[in-house]
This record gives structure tokens, C-alpha cells and sequence, in this order.
């Protein structure tokens, strides 16, 4: 999978971006729970808009 941000806004920490490989978009938030920090990434389908 290689993902590539297309939009970053650090203010309200998000990004959109779209998976190379698939061409689907998405939009990534970072995590963190005290003991493990990590991004979540959740497919966006413009069709259902």
C-alpha cells in the first residue's frame, strides 16, 4: 500500500489522500492512547455522497 497525502491540516490534525495502488481516497487521523501512537485510515467513497 502506498498512501500519499493530497491535503494536511495540522490545525485540525487530519489528512486526505489517496492509496496509490487502488486509487481509493481516504482520510487519516492520528491515535494515540498513552501507550501507542498510530494513524487510522477510513476509505472515503464519493459515490455515497
Amino acid at each position: 500500500m502506498n498512501f500519499q497525502d493530497v491535503y494536511v491540516s495540522v490545525e485540525h490534525r487530519f489528512s486526505l489522500g489517496e492509496e496509490q495502488e487502488s486509487q481509493i481516497f481516504y482520510l487519516s487521523i492520528p491515535v494515540s492512547n498513552g501507550i501507542v501512537d498510530y494513524e487510522e485510515y477510513y476509505s472515503l467513497y464519493w459515490s455515497r455522497w
